[in-house]
């Protein structure tokens, strides 16, 4: 005859066991009415999840200390290729480095690693009679540490007749660079300019012309307009621009090294920068490295540049006087159209003379003692800073 099976009215909280109020017999904990589940305690499976968490932890060793990477075919890491830091892109430069790669493959991890702008940087319009710059811009993303990239330049046309271009500066590295070519003034009228370059590509310490090889063509329209350079880059200059330049800008020396910091809301600085040891000497020209004579703003941004002459004397004058001609030759719309000026600066002798003190602070800087516009006497600008 069926008998209807007892079942206890809910579980141990602790333990889970089928009980009614009262002494758990399996635990020995009193469970009231109040404390009584009434649903069983899940049972957890303690050995799988012992087994997957040594299957994750195995997994995690794997990826991070061996070299399973090796291991993956080519067209999965082509497929997978990420950017200049990751594991794909490291494992298909050593390839590329041991001649692992065939063509195709070669052409395929390049065109990912590498772009070139079709679309050249040319000033328009360009006044007549200026030196006129071009600008290629690209992007590298291959591991230095297997293979390098180089941009070399070829045969180029104006309007489909052959020009002469010249190099100017080159960015190496990796990340977005822009390379600099130049050709010469031309007349009034409408140009296009086709840059014709060969991308070179080959392993690190290697032959640059042992590598792989792309050529391709950038191009250009611009037009040429007669009138006066002036008339293309505006002149910053009056009261609340000398302001605001007084209160950012401030200058250091220190061994064989002279230190610009620029505050964010100065205006664009483009000139030449000149020193001296005392006054009755006379003003010497500074080269300013890569700046090229553009002082750019930012959060304490220092520009640091060197002369050896810096040993001769304990104080120096120092100024940057503002130049139409640099800021039309750097790409600037505008510039700061002064002369900021700092006499008798003491020359820090602290520490080692030869480098820059990394802890240099812009506290420690001083403001220009003078700032008037270009071409006016000293005498009529605006009151010393304290």
């Amino acid at each position: 005859m069926d008998r209807d099976t007892y079942k206890p009215s809910g579980c141990c909280p602790h333990c889970g066991h089928a009980i009614d109020p009262g002494i758990c017999q399996e635990c020995g904990l009193e469970v009231t009415a109040q404390t009584l589940r009434r649903r069983p305690l899940r049972k957890v499976a303690w050995g799988k999840a012992v087994v997957a968490v040594l299957v994750v932890t195995s997994m995690y060793i794997a990826y991070h200390q061996t070299d399973w990477i090796q291991y993956i075919p080519t067209n999965v890491l082509l497929w997978a290729q990420g950017d200049l830091n990751s594991r794909t892109v490291n494992e298909l430069g050593r390839r590329f480095s041991r001649n692992m790669l065939t063509d195709a493959e070669t052409s395929r991890f390049v065109d990912n690693a590498v772009w070139i702008s079709p679309e050249l940087v040319i000033r328009d319009p360009h006044p007549a009679g200026e030196t006129i710059r071009i600008g290629l811009t690209f992007s590298i993303q291959l591991p230095g540490r297997y293979c390098r990239a180089q941009v070399v330049q070829g045969d180029s046309t104006l309007n489909n007749a052959a020009v002469r271009v010249s190099r100017g500066s080159i960015r190496g590295g990796t990340g977005e660079h822009t390379d600099e070519f130049r050709i010469s003034a031309q007349r009034p009228g409408e140009y296009r300019l086709e840059l014709g370059c060969t991308l070179l590509v080959y392993p690190t310490g290697g032959a640059w012309n042992s590598g792989w090889t792309r050529e391709f063509v950038s191009s250009g329209d611009f037009t040429v307009v007669s009138g006066r350079l002036m008339e293309h880059v505006d002149a910053v200059i009056g009261d609340d621009a000398i302001e605001h330049v007084r209160n950012g800008i401030h200058f250091a020396a220190k061994g064989v090294q002279f230190g610009v910091w620029i505050s964010e809301d100065v205006p664009t600085i483009a000139g030449r920068a000149y020193f001296r040891f005392a006054p009755e000497e006379d003003w010497s020209v500074m080269y300013v490295g890569q700046d090229d004579g553009v002082f750019s703003p930012g959060f304490n941004n220092v520009h640091r540049f060197s002369s050896s002459l810096a040993v001769i004397g304990d104080r120096v004058d120092f100024k940057i006087v503002g130049d139409a001609n640099v800021a039309f030759d750097a790409g600037l719309p505008e510039y700061f159209a002064g002369v900021i000026e700092w006499l008798d600066v003491p020359v820090e002798r602290t520490g080692n003379p030869v480098i820059w003190a990394s802890d240099h602070r812009r506290e420690d800087a001083h403001p220009p003692t003078r700032i008037y516009p270009v071409g006016e006497s000293p005498d009529a600008s605006a009151p010393p800073a304290d």
